[in-house]
């Protein structure tokens, strides 16, 4: 018996020096890494992309890593007091086109508490040294979006400013102006077939945009709640609605101690997806293929750990 408890203990000495050993192995995502809901937007979310035009007298067209082609004409950009700008121009580019891209970057697509169908989320940023720069007066930077193959109708510019990792309000779709100085017609995007399936759009201004559309006569279930079990810290949760076959990525309104929300469509197939830091990890919770078909349903969801690269993969699933 001497003997057997002597192995017994050099055995769990054994897994106890293994397990210690292999702790440095676990995935960085897992050892408390993250040090909020804003770190991990900005480490997820659609990367900032820097380009470079030589000469503003000139113009340049440049391509995204996604396939957004932006083509700036010459003398496109003046400073924010409305003066001239000379020589070389940086622009700062991100491309929010499918919903992993809009979930990660904290981007949701909602108008004054309504839901948009997106045709792809952008940022258009130009810069000389620390000041920032603005389109001229009668200028346009034409820019071709990549669509998807479920996204044919026309779109609708919208704008919201810069919030950093926040979610934005894309209020009203843009109208134009005339030559005449008056407010026009609202201006659309229209779909293309050449030289890609694109949309396109002259952008008029900087900052965030958004190719949308509001939904076309949706009924809306109210009293919707989704219960979440493990919580951490429920207020720093984030939970989105992403609705299947369209790119309609809407956060779900909070109650008191869940979620509560008003503003799903009946009838529209999606996917549940709540996430927040718990002691630096990532936590998930999701329930695929809902349906809402009435008023005041109630789904509950179970949160557990996940890495962020899992939770990128499971979000790029989601059609």
């Amino acid at each position: 018996m001497k003997k057997l408890t002597s192995i017994a203990i050099i055995a769990l000495a054994s897994t106890i020096g293994f397990v210690s050993c292999k702790k440095n192995d676990v995935p960085q995502q897992q050892q408390g890494v993250i040090s909020s809901m804003d770190d991990f937007f900005t480490r997820n979310g659609a990367p900032t992309q820097v380009f470079t035009i030589t000469d503003v007298a000139v113009g340049q067209t440049f391509t995204g890593s996604k396939g957004t082609i932006f083509t700036v004409p010459a003398n496109a950009f003046v400073k924010a007091d409305g003066s001239a700008v000379s020589g070389a121009v940086t622009v700062e580019v991100r491309e929010l086109l499918t919903k992993a891209d809009l979930v990660l970057s904290n981007k949701p697509t909602i108008s004054s508490g309504l839901p948009l169908e997106s045709g792809g989320s952008w940022l258009f940023q130009p810069k000389q040294g620390t000041d920032q720069l603005r389109i001229a007066p009668n200028k346009k930077v034409n820019m071709n979006i990549p669509r998807g193959a479920n996204e044919l109708g026309d779109m609708f510019l919208f704008n919201a400013p810069d919030a950093g990792n926040k979610a934005v309000n894309w209020g009203e779709p843009r109208r134009g102006v005339d030559a005449n100085g008056q407010t026009g017609d609202v201006m659309t995007i229209v779909p293309l077939s050449t030289p890609i399936n694109n949309y396109f759009c002259g952008l008029d201004s900087v900052g965030w945009g958004n190719a949308d559309r509001f939904m076309t006569n949706p009924d809306y279930a109210t009293g919707t709640t989704i219960n979440v079990d493990n919580y951490g810290d429920y207020n720093n949760a984030t939970g989105f609605f992403l609705y299947t076959g369209k790119k309609i990525v809407w956060p779900l309104m909070r109650g008191s101690s869940t979620f509560v929300d008003a503003h799903i469509a009946k009838n529209q197939p999606g996917t549940l997806v709540v996430f927040e830091i718990i002691n630096g990890n990532l936590y998930v919770a999701t329930k695929s293929n809902v349906t809402i078909t009435g008023n005041n349903e109630v789904h509950n969801l179970h949160m557990t750990q996940m890495t962020e690269a899992d939770f990128k993969t499971f979000l790029q699933g989601v059609l």
